[in-house]
C-alpha cells in the first residue's frame, strides 16, 4: 500500500512509510505536530522528508532552562512542541513577553531563528511537564538553500503565515478586551 505523509493530517493511525521508519519520526504524534504547526503546509512529501532530516527530536525534563538556551543545540533553533507543556518568558528590549506551548504544533523561538544577530533577547524556558520538541537549527535550513531552495522558501513562507496568524489573534483578543473594559460597540 502506497501512503502519503498527508495521511497524517487527520490522525490516520497507519504505519509510517518505509522511507520514514529510520528517520527521526518514531510515531504519528510528530507528524500531527508538524501539520498542526502549519510549517509544512503546501509542501510536497519529498520536501517534508528532507525537512525532517534537518531536525532533531529532543526530550526535555522538568525545570527552567536559561543558560541552556546558549548551547549549540538550542541556539538559533526553531522549537515545535510535540507533547508536554512549556512556558517561555523573554525580555525583548524592555518589553517582557511570554508564550505558552500547550498544544502539539505550537512553535517558539521564531525571532531567534529568523535573526538573532540583530536581536538581543534574554529568555528562559520553564518546562511544566516532561516534553518532547522538534528543533530546527537555522544553520541546517540555511544549508538547504544550496541543494533544495524550495524547502527553505516553503518553511519561511509558512513561518510568516504562522506569525501573521499570531498577530491577528493577539490583535483580536486585545480588541475584545478593550471592548469589554470600555463597553465599546454596545457589547457586554
Amino acid at each position: 500500500m502506497n501512503m502519503n505523509l498527508s495521511d497524517y493530517r487527520y490522525g490516520a493511525s497507519k504505519d509510517l512509510p518505509v522511507s520514514l521508519r529510520n528517520s527521526i519520526v518514531p510515531d504519528e504524534r510528530i507528524m500531527q505536530a508538524m501539520y498542526a504547526s502549519g510549517l509544512i503546509d503546501n509542501l510536497e512529501d519529498s520536501i517534508v522528508r528532507a525537512l525532517l532530516e534537518l531536525m532533531s527530536l529532543e526530550y526535555i525534563n522538568l525545570g527552567i532552562l536559561s543558560h541552556e538556551l546558549q548551547t549549540e543545540l538550542l541556539k538559533d533553533a526553531l522549537m515545535i512542541l510535540v507533547s508536554g507543556r512549556i512556558n517561555i518568558s523573554a525580555n525583548l528590549g524592555n518589553e517582557p513577553i511570554s508564550l505558552a506551548l500547550e498544544e502539539p504544533g505550537d512553535m517558539a523561538r521564531i525571532f531567534s531563528f529568523v535573526d538573532s544577530k540583530n536581536l538581543f533577547m534574554q529568555a528562559s524556558i520553564n518546562v511544566i511537564t516532561p516534553s518532547i520538541v522538534l528543533l530546527l537549527p537555522r544553520t541546517n535550513l540555511e544549508a538547504s538553500l544550496l541543494f533544495q531552495p524550495e524547502l527553505a522558501y516553503g518553511v519561511m513562507k509558512n513561518l510568516v503565515r504562522y506569525m501573521h496568524g499570531m498577530v491577528r489573534r493577539r490583535n483580536f483578543e486585545n480588541s475584545e478586551l478593550s471592548n469589554y473594559i470600555y463597553r465599546n460597540h454596545g457589547r457586554y
